[in-house]
């Protein structure tokens, strides 16, 4: 059984440009499998001293996904 908390906090582990990770939705339904769930969490990314480059944003977001998929088997809808 996986929580909202732990992915979550694996979403907080993948960067430290991860400011904070809001869950806001989950979808049941139309294109997703029947024994599956599709989750949706607002993220923010910052660092204090300068404004983020986009590459470094996109280099977070693949961490995620990456340690996600490693995590929990994540599939990815997009």
């Amino acid at each position: 059984y996986t929580t909202v908390e732990s992915i979550a906090a694996v979403i907080r582990s993948a960067s430290p440009l991860v400011r904070s990770v809001e869950w806001f939705d989950t979808y049941r339904g139309q294109g997703v499998p029947e024994d599956k769930k599709s989750l949706a969490f607002h993220l923010s990314f910052s660092v204090a001293d300068r404004t983020l480059e986009t590459a470094e944003v996109d280099a977070a977001m693949q961490a995620i996904e990456t340690l996600l998929t490693e995590t929990f088997a994540a599939e990815w809808r997009k």
